[in-house]
């Protein structure tokens, strides 16, 4: 399958069609694309996939095209994406001394993914890699940063492991931090994986793959045996404010998912961008019901008409809109495509209520 035939391929919630898609990245992993970020979160409560849920674990990422690689072995020195034990116990080491002073006495701990789970913590480059329990957590984190105007990202992706099934055979790819450092991970429901050193100098998609060739539970080139235990789901990337609105209201945001003061500084900006959005759509909301206003007093008919017809509503409020973004005293920037498409789509719902009041 093309990334074309992926990108205009057309699912039902209740099953989804997994394909390699030759696009350069990760290409060993079977992946599907649903319309929108509603359909994903369908899809999740399906019984099809409910019967599995229980032991799948999940990974959202800001673009499609990124690898689903640790942050030490995206360093470019490492272009396969593996990272020697070498080069691990060297940059564990200094990181150890590094922190003499600083931070927690580890010379008593024994297990080295322990102080690696704790340097993520403060953003160390380590080998591992961040998962959840809860897709929905997964899906925050796949759209909970802004993309700049000019990256050309179609998509965001959550990628799905069957750990259940995978940690029969090969354990050695998780780890669960025991100690009580790690509340950042509590409320995320959070684990990792790593990728266990190896002869071959597997990456951590290659590594997985490969044991399940080896153990006969999957079939060469055959999307369909893999899927069940590793999958890709690309969303489009567009609504993203309302996705977020939405997980705000499950109580996942950074301000539960971080309970530290870096949660909470992020979580207060994303509350002035609410609190600023909201104002503009308060604001909009009055200068359109002027106008619609206006035209009442001028023609009782093309109010009615406002009313009844949601496509000729919409483009009164994309002239106003434009209007509006082209005078130098109105106070709100108008130019964020997002922005706009989010004050329309509200102050239309607002709009068509208060006709439905007054007509």
């Amino acid at each position: 399958m093309s990334e074309q035939e992926l990108l205009s391929s057309e699912e039902s919630p209740s099953r989804l069609e997994f394909a390699f898609v030759d696009i350069g990245v990760d290409i060993q992993i079977p992946s599907c694309r649903v319309t929108n970020w509603k359909v994903f979160m369908e899809y999740m409560e399906t019984p099809s996939h409910r019967v599995i849920q229980r032991g799948m674990i999940y990974r959202g990422q800001r673009r499609h095209d990124w690898k689903l690689a640790s942050s030490l072995s995206r360093l470019p020195r490492y272009e396969n994406g593996y990272v020697p034990l070498s080069e691990r116990e060297k940059l564990l080491k200094q990181f150890k001394l590094a922190l003499r002073g600083r931070g927690p006495d580890f010379s008593s701990i024994n297990n080295e993914n322990e102080i690696w789970a704790y340097g993520q913590h403060y953003s160390l480059d380590t080998p591992l890699l961040d998962w959840s329990q809860s897709p929905f957590v997964a899906l925050y984190f796949a759209f909970c940063e802004p993309d700049d105007d000019d990256e050309g990202n179609p998509d965001r992706a959550i990628f799905c492991l069957n750990k259940s099934k995978l940690d029969e055979i090969m354990p050695e790819i998780f780890y669960e931090p025991e100690s009580n450092e790690h509340t950042r991970l509590v409320n995320q429901s959070g684990l990792f994986t790593i990728t266990p050193d190896n002869e071959e100098g597997e990456s951590f998609v290659s590594y997985v793959v490969n044991r399940l060739r080896e153990k006969r539970m999957i079939k060469d080139n055959d999307a369909a045996s893999i899927a069940p235990y590793f999958q890709k789901i690309h969303i489009p990337n567009i609504n993203r404010t309302e996705c977020l609105d939405m997980l705000r209201q499950m109580n996942i945001h950074h301000g539960s998912l971080f309970p530290d003061p870096f949660g909470a500084a992020t979580y207060t900006n994303e509350w002035i961008r609410r609190e600023h959005l909201r104002i503009i759509i308060l604001d909009f909301f009055e200068f359109a019901k002027n106008v619609i206003g206006t035209l009442k007093e001028e023609s009782a008919p093309i109010v009615e008409d406002l009313h009844e017809n949601g496509a000729n509503r919409r483009r009164i409020l994309e002239s106003l809109i434009d209007f509006l973004s082209q005078k130098e005293e109105y106070p709100f920037n108008l130019e964020q495509e997002e922005v706009i498409q989010i004050v329309i789509k509200q102050t239309d719902a607002l709009l068509m209520e208060f006709l439905t009041k007054n007509t």
